[in-house]
């Protein structure tokens, strides 16, 4: 009996293995909602960039006479159309996966490359003041835009993963919003753990100027600068790879910038092969899962026009495609040229074709910060035990339903009812 009844027993093997939770990130990541707001983080980001590059530091930084043009995000290829390429020229299908693999993977992680990036021009050996103004204002722009919409973002995966229920766009901006200072220093936090440890380092670089004395004092004290230089190379890991989960935190956990700080450190220290095995499936994952997505839109672009052409025609089809993004097959599907006339219609197409490449662009980014949120309740689940479905949410006024709506409270004691007084007689 008892052997009959095991064998009907389903196999919890999201409970034997928590990593398999992963695999609800694409349809937590694939939400227009959060497809939306990451493409408008991808525009205020190609917006902030192009400005930033027009900055009097910035061109004296680059030494030369006109930045590069905008690059708005419905431009930026995403893998497959590479891999496309790839496999036109060399009839491999193995080469054009391998492809796939090789820039998908990049794109993964690129909103890390997005922080990291400008913080790495901070290091440079030959960091001049021009550079350094443009390498802190970029790194605070990213900060700015990904404390308002990555903390969006996050919150809506957070309670949609913990509880499966969907909140508003608005909501989760409201939410990001209120906590916009807490999600916008607490990467910044480590930073001045940087600071204070490079101004020891640097205080000792001037004590090797006194004449004679001084490089011998520096040589025999050098282990000092090795040591501060070891904490600042911890706190650089940690924040490099603990940065996203400051904002899973906050969102999580409805808390401040010291408790995203903490908690990110926690887990990158106390848990790294768990970090690091989630992170592989994530980015493995993900690879697979932007290959895909490009191909569904590319083909979705294909299919309107194809069979729309059936009917308007091939020529007056150019002409609609004209605006459409390389990387979705227009341009190859339908011979357009830049310098083809553009008419109303094409314009307006345009518009169109343009925002399905945002939104198709933008999934890169949802499924990071979806896939980091999991990554956080995981490694929150095997630190300290809490349960997956525990996750911040609003105060509400519970109401008691023994409170009766009108007349006395519901007590344990008999209620003891008075007559009234008696009214005086009027002929009194």
């Amino acid at each position: 009996m008892d052997d009959a009844r095991n064998a009907n027993t389903p196999i919890l093997w999201r409970r034997h293995f928590p990593w398999l939770h992963l695999f609800r990130a694409f349809r937590i990541a694939i939400d227009p909602r959060k497809l939306l707001l990451a493409g408008l983080a991808m525009l205020f980001l190609s917006a902030g960039e192009w400005g930033i590059d027009r900055l009097p530091f910035a061109q004296q930084r680059e030494l030369q006479g006109e930045p590069a043009a905008m690059q708005w995000p419905w431009e930026q290829s995403a893998g497959w159309d590479a891999s496309y390429s790839v496999a036109a020229q060399s009839g491999l299908v193995p080469t054009a996966m391998q492809e796939v693999f090789a820039v998908n993977r990049h794109i993964v992680l690129r909103p890390i490359s997005g922080f990291v990036e400008p913080a790495r021009l901070l290091f440079d050996p030959k960091l001049t003041w021009p550079k350094a103004a443009y390498a802190w204002t970029k790194l605070l722009w990213t900060l700015l835009v990904w404390s308002l919409f990555g903390g969006a973002i996050t919150r809506m995966a957070a309670v949609q993963f913990a509880r499966d229920e969907r909140i508003g766009m608005l909501a989760s901006l409201k939410f990001a919003a209120a906590r916009l200072l807490s999600y916008f220093t607490a990467p910044l936090l480590p930073l001045a753990g940087i600071g204070f440890f490079w101004s020891l380092c640097m205080l000792g670089g001037v004590v090797g100027r006194i004449p004679v004395v001084g490089e011998s004092i520096v040589g025999a004290l050098w282990i000092l600068p090795l040591i501060f230089s070891l904490l600042m190379a911890l706190i650089l890991i940690g924040v490099a790879a603990g940065w996203p989960l400051m904002y899973a935190t906050i969102s999580a956990e409805g808390s401040d910038a010291f408790d995203g700080l903490s908690r990110s450190y926690s887990y990158v220290y106390d848990r790294p092969w768990h970090y690091l095995w989630y992170a592989a499936v994530a980015i493995i994952y993900g690879t697979i899962l932007i290959a895909f997505v490009t191909l569904l839109f590319s083909l979705t672009v294909y299919l309107a026009g194809w069979s729309v052409a059936s009917g308007i025609g091939g020529t007056p089809m150019r002409e609609l495609y004209i605006d459409t993004p390389e990387h979705l097959g227009g341009t190859a599907a339908w011979s357009t040229h830049p310098e083809d006339e553009r008419k109303v219609g094409g314009i307006l197409a345009g518009v169109w074709l343009k925002f399905a490449a945002l939104l198709q662009a933008g999934f890169a980014y949802s499924y990071f910060w979806t896939a980091t949120t999991i990554i956080y309740f995981l490694l929150r689940k095997s630190d300290d035990g809490t349960d997956i479905d525990e996750v911040y949410l609003p105060d509400q006024a519970e109401e008691d339903e023994l409170l009766p709506l009108v007349g006395v409270a519901d007590s344990d004691q008999p209620v003891i009812e008075r007559p009234p007084p008696e009214q005086p007689d009027a002929a009194s």
